[in-house]
């Protein structure tokens, strides 16, 4: 095949190949190998970027060709829906993390220990306190500084009310044992005594009465404190 006045067309002795160009060496049609070349250059490139989050594996482009396939794999706690040419990505409804830190890099880690117990610390793993605690309400709800500080208050108000209750007792008791008794035969006495203990006071009145022979004693008494409690006690002896 030869090259005819205009240059168009001609053989290629040397790779046996048809060759077509102009006379100023331009390219009048498309050959096999453009087309072969334009084929394999409209591809395109498959590559990851981190953008706030990490990228494990391959980190440079990836050349995808016509005919190729890419995979989606769908890693944990991912879920990949595909309806036909559409892709949805989402996360899991119930996904399950070793730990989770909120607030940045210096913000608080929630996770669980080998127990599965919830662990919170400090991004350095030392101890951290939770904030903004509702009042609990049922018996296995967690409860905060003021329900705590409020049923220690309760429970020392109780005891504080208790001890004086006691003290009270206590000063009516000795006002029981300051009253004195009859001791001559076929006599009776009715006396009175006050007592005290700790701040607190109470008075006692009693009665008792001697038999005629002297060997039977009866003796009764009743107290009030200023608990606004009351007392009392009754006893029979006999002497010989």
């Amino acid at each position: 095949m030869a090259n005819n006045a205009a240059g168009n067309v001609y053989a290629n002795t040397t790779t046996g190949k048809a060759e077509f160009n102009n006379a100023n060496g331009s390219k009048p049609l498309a050959t096999v190998e453009d087309v072969a070349s334009a084929i394999n250059g409209s591809g395109w490139e498959l590559n990851s970027a981190s953008v706030g989050g990490e990228v494990i594996g391959d980190t440079a482009p990836t050349r995808v060709n016509p005919g190729s396939k890419v995979n989606i794999n769908a890693g944990k706690n991912v879920v990949i829906t595909r309806s036909g040419k559409d892709i949805t990505i989402a996360t899991s409804a119930k996904p399950v993390f070793e730990n989770v830190q909120v607030g940045g890099d210096k913000g608080p880690i929630v996770g669980g220990d080998a127990n599965g117990d919830v662990k919170v610390s400090k991004a350095d793993g030392s101890p951290t306190k939770v904030t903004n605690v509702a009042a609990g309400t049922a018996s296995t709800d967690a409860v905060n500084v003021g329900q705590l500080k409020g049923t220690v208050g309760n429970i020392n108000n109780r005891m504080n009310k208790m001890n004086k209750d006691l003290r009270g007792g206590i000063a009516g008791a000795n006002a029981a044992a300051g009253l004195p008794q009859v001791y001559i035969p076929g006599k009776s006495m009715v006396a009175a005594s006050a007592g005290t203990f700790k701040g607190q006071s109470a008075v006692a009145v009693g009665y008792s009465r001697a038999s005629d022979n002297g060997k039977l004693i009866l003796k009764l008494q009743g107290n009030a404190n200023s608990r606004g409690d009351l007392g009392g006690s009754v006893g029979v002896g006999y002497q010989w």
